[in-house]
């Protein structure tokens, strides 16, 4: 991946953490010119990554709970953002926005439906659906390369107890875009694990796991000072990005690179 290219990048999550780091580094690198939409919750911390982006790109911000998404709404932020998509070299979508689900109950446990529908909404359909609306704004084109980025996880590819709709959830979108892979080859797919890494969503993990022996590897990380900052893992992807030592449809772990 060269970055000096004018590019337009969807980035949800991007109130915090891994988003947000994402959005600051990716817009350090790309020309002057590129356009940032940044999705997520909170519009306090959507504003507050957008003062720390590059002075030198546009960026956009849009404020949704992808639990209930107002389909049409982001439909049309997104096709006007990029009404004009031939003045693009890249275009690159970065599916990070997600959560942990119930760390309290084992697999055996869930029986509201609703709550299962809740978090395959915001884990699996919105992902799905801002995926399909990037490739309609961007669609098969010699001007632009595209490229679809998939914040997954070490639960996508292996069961951990207490984390049933988390793994369910991380494994379901990889498939997913495995498949996108397989039918569309000018897109390039990159499923990429961050690894233990130190955000909100480290405390929730040692808030919600109830069971000692569930905690515990999650204790140990924070005490032995092993987990990772949101620095470390998006460096790490910029490197493999910029090597490109994966093929469409991969499933790269940082530790891997």
């Amino acid at each position: 991946m060269e970055w000096n290219k004018k590019t337009f990048v969807i980035i949800t999550g991007a109130s915090k953490g891994i988003g947000r780091t994402i959005a600051v580094e990716f817009s350090k690198r790309v020309a002057a010119g590129s356009k940032f939409i940044l999705l997520a919750r909170s519009a306090s911390g959507l504003e507050e990554s957008k003062s720390l982006c590059s002075p030198d790109v546009v960026v956009e911000t849009l404020t949704a709970n992808l639990e209930s998404p107002d389909a049409q709404k982001i439909k049309n932020f997104i096709a006007e953002a990029a009404a004009n998509p031939d003045d693009y070299e890249r275009a690159v979508i970065v599916h990070n926005a997600g959560s942990l689900g119930n760390l309290q109950r084992s697999a055996k446990d869930f029986e509201d439906l609703d709550e299962i529908n809740n978090y395959f909404n915001l884990n699996v359909g919105s992902m799905i659906l801002l995926n399909t609306m990037f490739l309609k704004a961007f669609p098969k084109s010699e001007k632009y390369k595209r490229l679809v980025i998939n914040i997954t996880s070490l639960c996508g590819i292996k069961p951990f107890q207490g984390f049933a709709l988390y793994c369910t959830g991380k494994a379901t979108r990889e498939m997913f875009l495995k498949v996108l892979a397989l039918e569309e080859p000018t897109v390039k797919v990159l499923n990429y694990s961050p690894g233990p890494v130190l955000t909100d969503m480290a405390d929730e993990i040692l808030a919600g796991l109830k069971c000692h022996e569930l905690r515990k590897p999650f204790e140990d990380l924070r005490t032995n000072g092993s987990y990772l900052t949101p620095e470390d893992t998006i460096g790490k992807l910029i490197q493999l990005l910029e090597s490109g030592n994966f093929e469409s449809g991969d499933h790269v772990d940082v530790f891997d690179i």
